[in-house]
């Protein structure tokens, strides 16, 4: 990952360990499943083909692609940062003032949108 973050292909890293485990279900029933456990926006069943299959559930839209006049829109909304939306307008605007004022927090903010923009200059 090292070198991953030097040549700019990663800006942040989550570690972790995947297990497999062969499941004889379809995956639709597995989404179902998982949609009565952890009922979440955005819910996806994705062929990794020869009989693999990704199925999951996040509170995140990853992203979306839309058929425009203009072409493909790519919109992207990721949940970041530690400081919630405000209730209104004006909340939201002394939200945006305790960020920049923060120095971790604009931090967040900047590796957020790097990370978004450097995911859709590779895409679009």
């Amino acid at each position: 990952a090292k070198e991953q973050f030097k040549v700019g292909n990663l800006f942040e890293c989550v570690l972790s360990q995947t297990f497999y485990e062969p499941c004889h279900s379809k995956p639709s029933d597995l989404l179902q499943m998982l949609r009565r456990h952890n009922p979440s926006p955005y819910m996806f069943i994705i062929n990794l083909g020869e009989q693999e299959w990704l199925v999951g559930a996040s509170p995140e839209m990853f992203v979306r692609v839309e058929q425009t006049v203009q072409g493909l829109r790519v919109e992207t909304c990721p949940i970041s940062g530690t400081i919630k939306r405000g209730e209104n307008a004006l909340e939201d605007a002394d939200r945006i003032r305790e960020i920049l004022v923060n120095r971790k927090e604009e931090s967040e903010l900047t590796m957020c949108t790097d990370v978004d923009r450097n995911d859709k200059s590779r895409i679009c």
